[in-house]
């Protein structure tokens, strides 16, 4: 049974700017996730999600 949060991820669209034009979206569908033009699994989507939380994944310093 999908949580309350889950379902609501399932219809999410995100849009990843930086001031510049040609902005990336995440759309989290119903069999994964699309960044991009990378598509994700839900496993895959998760497996990133918990390298984030745990801190093997970070952000990148700019120069």
């Amino acid at each position: 049974m999908q949580t309350k949060t889950e379902k609501e991820m399932r219809k999410m669209k995100v849009v990843l700017c930086c001031g510049g034009e040609g902005c990336a979206e995440v759309v989290f569908a119903a069999d994964g996730v699309e960044i991009g033009e990378a598509k994700l699994t839900a496993a895959e989507w998760n497996l990133l999600v918990d390298k984030i939380r745990s801190g093997e994944l970070k952000k990148i310093e700019s120069a």
